[in-house]
């Protein structure tokens, strides 16, 4: 019994840990006051492509540490797993990308995954597809 409750406790402790991405600016501040649209280096947009294996590409501005990276996944896979489409997320803070692979002939339109990406409390710098020819 005090296993289970030590379990249970420490998963509460990670859950709470995950909603608050503590941003590695010195401010201390938590990512969520950090979203504001910034120049994007061109290195950055040059690179930008779809991943092999992924069907999708977003360059996203506005993230500021791997903390925003984490939390722009975890708010994909949380609110767009109700829609059992999607296979993967991931999400590089180097790249700025989000990546996604849907499920085998499935997929979700684009706007709404813009969409998402404001929800998530960041901007959209551009969008890509996996080129099918």
């Amino acid at each position: 019994m005090k296993t289970l409750l030590f379990t249970l406790m420490a998963s509460g402790l990670m859950l709470a840990s995950l909603n608050t991405f503590a941003c590695s600016k010195k401010s201390g501040a938590s990512c969520s006051e950090k979203h504001k649209k910034t120049n994007m280096s061109a290195e950055i947009k040059k690179n930008f492509k779809v991943q092999k294996g992924m069907d999708v590409a977003i360059l996203i501005n506005g993230m500021s540490c791997g903390g925003c990276a984490s939390r722009v996944e975890a708010h994909f896979k949380s609110r767009m797993k109700d829609h059992n489409k999607i296979e993967t997320v991931k999400v590089s803070f180097p790249a700025r990308t989000l990546w996604i692979k849907f499920k085998k002939g499935k997929t979700i339109p684009k706007q709404q995954l813009l969409e998402e990406v404001g929800h998530a409390g960041y901007h959209v710098e551009d969008y890509l597809e996996k080129s099918t020819s």
